[in-house]
């Protein structure tokens, strides 16, 4: 049999960029679960990652990348003060939305740290949400929790579904 010569396949890091934040773009509008899903393991490879796609890109840019977002309201900041059992930012984190506050230009940092909910005496940030949708429910990785924090948000969610649908 003859041997087949081994072939390296090479990707353009700013074109795979590129697609990225489109097929992110596409996924974040989409109404099937999955394709939104999948927007998780678009993120952790931009944003998350060891070999972060956003940083690969910016070496030889040298931006200074930021995430506009909204600043925390004086109402939010009350809710974080009284620690209610369940609260959740929904369009709030939006600088377009209606309920902009004070827009900012976050650092990736701040964006990840953002409070993005609270449930069971638990606030849940926009990494915390990013990994238990990519290394948990299945966008990267679909498997059991490791440690207590991803139990805990495993239970989160299985609440917050239940909640969901006795509200239907």
């Amino acid at each position: 049999m003859p041997s087949v010569p081994c072939q390296t396949v090479s990707v353009d890091v700013d074109r795979l960029f590129a697609y990225t934040l489109s097929d992110l773009e596409r996924r974040a509008a989409a109404t099937d679960e999955y394709e939104v899903l999948m927007s998780a393991a678009l993120l952790r490879k931009l944003i998350l990652d060891q070999g972060r796609l956003m940083d690969q890109v910016n070496r030889s840019h040298r931006l200074d990348l930021r995430f506009r977002i909204n600043s925390v309201s004086p109402l939010e900041q009350l809710l974080y003060d009284d620690n209610p059992m369940f609260w959740s930012i929904e369009d709030g984190l939006d600088p377009e939305s209606p309920f902009a506050y004070a827009p900012f230009e976050a650092t990736r940092d701040q964006f990840l740290a953002r409070r993005v909910m609270r449930f069971g005496g638990s606030w849940i940030t926009i990494r915390d949400v990013i990994d238990q949708l990519a290394n948990i429910e299945g966008a990267v990785h679909s498997g059991k929790a490791k440690d207590e924090r991803q139990r805990d948000s495993r239970r989160r969610q299985s609440s917050i579904a239940a909640q969901a649908c006795l509200e239907q």
